[in-house]
């Protein structure tokens, strides 16, 4: 385990926040440093674009240990994973973004929900039907529509309507849409 970098904290604490640590070598290690440096680049697209494109001549080295980054990493790191994963549409990815879309903070609900959407696995619907069950905000049933909609598999009818029978007037718009 090792000390998140201070331009990852969250907020400034007393006590170190410490997460899983990945051996450097491996595809997880590789892309977390990757993920950092993308990070590092924050609004200067120039420097997103050429990092994405050093993470697209490596993905048969870095893809696979993208998955393992989706937990017990910062938010940032989090976040910045999903995007990766929706961007590259990284299908071995989809068991560890799943649970995503009903666990943790609004905004890696959202990102989790985009990534999916992008990569459009139809097995991905099952964690939607979860979504339904346990509750969601406006803006999750919306995106939610919108990704089942990009998935365009049959199977996502039953979620939609879900959203659609529960949902305000934006939200049956956007289920509508699907």
């Amino acid at each position: 385990k090792k000390e998140v970098p201070r331009h990852l904290k969250r907020k400034p604490s007393k006590k170190p926040i410490v997460y899983e640590t990945h051996d450097p070598g491996s595809p997880a290690g590789r892309m977390l440093e990757m993920i950092e440096k993308r990070l590092e680049c924050e609004k200067d697209n120039r420097c997103r674009t050429e990092s994405l494109e050093r993470i697209r001549e490596a993905r048969d080295h870095l893809l696979p240990g993208l998955p393992k980054l989706l937990k017990g990493q910062p938010p940032q790191i989090v976040k910045e994973g999903l995007r990766l994963a929706g961007l590259l549409k990284v299908q071995v990815a989809v068991s560890a973004i799943g649970p995503l879309i009903v666990e943790g903070e609004l905004d890696i609900r959202q990102e989790a929900i985009w990534a999916l959407g992008q990569i459009r696995d139809p097995g991905s619907v099952e964690f939607f039907d979860r979504a339904v069950m346990i509750g969601w905000s406006n803006k999750i049933a919306k995106q939610s529509c919108r990704a089942l909609g990009q998935i365009g598999v049959p199977a996502a009818i039953k979620s939609i309507w879900a959203f659609y029978q529960k949902g305000s007037k934006k939200i049956r718009v956007e289920c509508t849409r699907a």
